[in-house]
């Protein structure tokens, strides 16, 4: 599963997993499997997310995994995987972190605060809601300490890219 872009650094970075309630839209629909799921018990599925490390997806309900370098969303219910999306990840110098979270909230038309080392590096600044905002149109809130959202984009050209690690941690959906 590696790709081209993945450092030996970054395998065990390699997965965010998304537990929530919401399914999200505009995903195609899948007839495959989830690679590598491998059957843990019967509450959970294990997935080799790189070397030494594994994350639980449930079996029951409604997850989202995010398989970084795959650049792809994968939308499971009940362990089965019903939808799957081209996303953005993180760039090997702000790589999206592996992570186990729940969607805490959604919000629409979302304003962007950049991180304060966007503001001090980079030059960023505060934008608005609306068509040059770097969220797009909707924001998953995730329950983390690392500022990892799944967001919309302003910018869907990106999307046609193979190489889709573009961002500061966040995917990009």
């Amino acid at each position: 599963m590696q790709r081209g872009h993945a450092t030996a650094g970054r395998f065990r970075q390699m997965l965010l997993v998304v537990v929530c309630t919401v399914m999200l839209s505009g995903c195609g629909i899948t007839n495959g499997q989830l690679p590598q799921r491998q059957a843990a018990s019967d509450s959970q599925a294990a997935y080799p997310a790189g070397p030494g490390s594994r994350s639980a997806i449930p079996s029951r309900g409604r997850t989202i995994v995010v398989h970084i370098p795959s650049f792809e969303l994968i939308a499971l219910e009940d362990g089965a995987p019903v939808l799957r999306s081209r996303v953005i990840v993180g760039r090997p110098s702000t790589p999206t972190p592996e992570l186990l979270s729940s969607m805490s909230s959604i919000r629409f038309n979302p304003a962007w605060m950049p991180t304060p080392s966007m503001i001090s590096n980079e030059g960023a600044h505060y934008a608005p809601r609306g068509p040059n905002n770097p969220l797009g149109q909707l924001l998953f809130e995730l329950d983390n300490d690392q500022l990892i959202f799944l967001h919309d984009t302003n910018d869907r050209s990106l999307f046609s890219r193979s190489n889709r690690a573009l961002s500061h941690g966040c995917v990009r959906v």
